[in-house]
C-alpha cells in the first residue's frame, strides 16, 4: 500500500496531515492551520502567511505528487481548512471540523498500533530534511524549501547516515597503496 493510502485508511486526515508534513517538511502548525486558499493544486504549492511562519516571512511549500494527492482527498470535506477530521454523531451525520492540535489521542494510538515509540510530530520535519540532504540537495536549496534563514539549519535538521561517504572513502584506497604493500 502507498503511503498516501496508508495515511486515508489508517487514521483519516490526523495521518494524512502527517504525511504531508513529511512530504513537504512544514511545520505541524502550518499544515494543521492550511486552508484551501492557500493552497493552488495547479501550481503545486500552498502558501504560509509572515503571521504563520517561525520566519516571520512568508513562504512558499512546493507540493510533491504524494503531497497534491494527499490534498485532493481533502477536497470538499471542509469549505475553509485542508486537514479536518469527523467527530463520531450519534445521530449518523458527518459533519468535518478542523485538526487544531497534531498530538492526540487518535494520533498516539495510531503511533502505537504502528509499533512507533518516541515520536514527535516535529521528527517528520527531521525526516524530510534528512531525505531531502541524501537526494543531494545543496544547503542553500534546503534553506529555500524549509523557509530557514541560514544554512546552519540544514546541518541541524538532516541526519546523514555515512553511505554517502562511502564513494569518497573508495577513492582513498584509489590513491593509496593496498594495505600491507609499499
Amino acid at each position: 500500500m502507498d503511503s498516501a493510502n496508508f495515511a486515508r485508511t489508517q487514521a483519516g486526515t490526523a495521518l494524512a496531515s502527517g504525511e504531508n508534513t513529511r512530504r513537504c517538511g512544514a511545520r505541524s502548525a502550518n499544515v494543521l492551520d492550511l486552508s484551501w486558499d492557500r493552497v493552488n493544486l495547479a501550481k503545486r504549492t500552498a502558501w504560509i502567511e509572515a503571521d504563520s511562519f517561525k520566519s516571520g516571512e512568508a513562504h512558499g511549500v512546493p507540493l510533491n505528487d504524494t503531497a497534491v494527492e494527499v490534498l485532493r482527498d481533502c477536497v470538499g470535506k471542509h469549505q475553509e481548512y485542508v486537514f479536518t477530521y469527523a467527530p463520531r454523531r450519534r445521530d449518523g451525520q458527518v459533519i468535518h471540523q478542523p485538526i487544531r492540535q497534531a498530538n492526540t489521542a487518535a494520533w498516539r494510538k495510531a503511533l502505537k498500533r504502528a509499533g512507533i515509540t518516541n515520536f514527535r510530530w516535529h521528527d517528520l520535519r527531521h525526516v524530510a530534511a534528512t531525505w531531502l540532504a541524501e537526494e543531494g540537495a545543496s544547503g542553500m536549496t534546503m534553506m529555500e524549501f524549509f523557509g530557514w534563514k541560514s544554512e546552519s539549519m540544514a546541518r541541524r535538521y538532516a541526519h546523514l547516515n555515512t553511505a554517502h561517504l562511502l564513494g569518497p572513502a573508495r577513492g582513498l584506497d584509489e590513491r593509496l597503496p593496498k594495505f600491507g604493500q609499499t
